[in-house]
């Protein structure tokens, strides 16, 4: 079960934006990654640049951490969406 109860104000907000349709594209990589293990999701660096974030053993995302800035990519967020969607976190 996802629990919501270690989000501060800034998650909050993140989350909003995660889950805002159309998809926004300004949504920094670090806030996200922050959000993510708010929400008790294990953190894997994995080579490169990829994270992998585990929720269980099926429910799981990996993604790059982007290069040339810290915004994360529409396709990403609308992965993202999906993922969230999966695990029970809703707005």
């Amino acid at each position: 079960m996802i629990s919501l109860t270690k989000m501060n104000n800034k998650h909050k907000k993140t989350l909003e934006k995660i889950l805002t349709k159309p998809v926004l594209s300004n949504i920094k990589f670090d806030d996200a990654d922050k959000l993510l293990i708010s929400i008790d999701l294990e953190r894997i660096e994995a080579s490169g640049s990829r994270v992998t974030y585990k929720f269980d053993d099926d429910n799981f995302i990996t993604l790059h951490k982007p290069h040339s800035s810290n915004e994360v990519k529409r396709y990403v967020v609308k992965k993202l969406q999906i993922f969230l969607s999966n695990i029970g976190v809703k707005k």
